[in-house]
């Protein structure tokens, strides 16, 4: 009987300690917070992942994602900079000539100053998010004198109550369409007078245009746009390039180029707006509607490999990249943009409702 209890029973209570020891070292150092969102405390986040290479931003609405608890530990623990995705915009902030809406951009520059996060300003000017009243003159077209001194004031007024909390801005967002009315008064001296009152209003902060590059054509666009205003003195720190990608991705030889065109002119770049569709980038209502939108194990690998790419090589210059944003915090119903786009679900992002991260989340940190 002794022998039995030697051999036998002694070992499974001493291995059942040990587990035991184990377990409760590893589940009681896990804080609260890092368990709500389904990671483990060893688990990397990815301001930490990155720390060494450029800060990693999410855009925010404070009115929302600010409102509960978990959401808001999740933003401090994961991200290192936010932007607001319209508490800057000028038609919110400043809807009447004579009047500003605050609220919103103060909650978000109040959160990341009591954080320790930087912040990233969205936008100073942009054609489509203009006020009404900005291009009136009563019942008349203002003057090109008259829009030009409104964009000063709106441009020093705004820099001016967040000058040293925002550390780089968005001035100009998404120029040069047909339909931007700002251009069609002023041409693209609108574009350099924004510049020129940003830089004016705050000296510290890093300038950049904001804009979309999907292909070779757009690219250059831009690239010969910041070229002309480079020549003429124009002070521009950087290029904010948006990536509003879809399933099929973007090769790692054109993410880099887009890095090498702009490089070339002497600046810096974020990637602004990152997000990537579950669907075709192109994608319209009519060309999904008899498409499922489940989530698919395929869809996710696809989506993480996206991931994988875009990071690898914004990695290999984080000499020139110096932030990278992803357009909101998770995939929860609502939350996206491209819902509303395709009417459809969409899951866009690397954690997913809940807050639960996704393989593309593993992807990007473990490198």
């Amino acid at each position: 009987m002794m022998k039995f209890i030697w051999n036998v029973i002694l070992p499974v209570v001493i291995l059942s300690c040990v587990f035991f020891a184990v377990n409760y070292k590893r589940t009681s150092g896990q804080s609260k917070s890092t368990e709500i969102y389904n990671l483990k405390q060893d688990d990397k986040t990815l301001k930490g992942a990155y720390k060494d290479y450029f800060p990693i931003g999410a855009a925010v609405r404070p009115e929302t994602d600010f409102k509960d608890s978990k959401t808001t530990t999740f933003i401090k623990e994961q991200f290192s900079s936010l932007t607001g995705k319209q508490a800057m915009q000028p038609a919110w902030i400043h809807p009447k000539e004579y009047e500003y809406r605050w609220a919103k951009a103060d909650s978000l520059v109040d959160f990341a100053q009591k954080n320790n996060l930087l912040v990233r300003g969205h936008c100073l000017i942009w054609y489509l998010k203009m006020p009404a009243w900005f291009l009136k003159d009563g019942n008349k077209p203002a003057s090109k004198e008259v829009v030009l001194e409104r964009m000063r004031k709106h441009i020093f007024t705004v820099m001016g109550r967040y000058k040293g909390k925002v550390y780089s801005w968005d001035v100009v967002n998404e120029a040069e369409r047909p339909t931007d009315k700002l251009f069609a008064l002023l041409g693209e001296e609108y574009i350099e007078k924004a510049f020129e009152f940003a830089h004016e209003a705050d000296p510290q902060a890093k300038l950049y245009y904001n804009d979309g590059v999907y292909n070779t054509k757009q690219r250059e666009k831009f690239y010969e746009l910041i070229k002309r205003l480079k020549v003429k003195g124009v002070p521009i720190d950087g290029m904010g390039i948006q990536y509003h990608l879809g399933i099929e991705g973007k090769s790692k030889e054109d993410i880099q180029q887009d890095i090498d065109a702009f490089k070339s002119l002497g600046l810096d770049v974020q990637i602004s707006e990152l997000d990537v569709s579950t669907f075709n980038r192109n994608a319209t209502i009519k060309s999904v509607l008899h498409t499922n939108d489940k989530y698919s194990k395929d869809l996710e690998d696809r989506q993480a490999r996206i991931y994988g790419d875009i990071f690898e090589i914004l990695r290999k210059n984080h000499d020139v990249v110096k932030g990278v944003t992803f357009w909101g915090i998770d995939d929860g119903i609502g939350k996206t943009f491209l819902e509303k786009k395709l009417n459809k679900r969409n899951y866009p992002y690397i954690f997913g409702a809940g807050l639960k991260p996704k393989e593309a989340f593993f992807t990007i940190i473990n490198f």
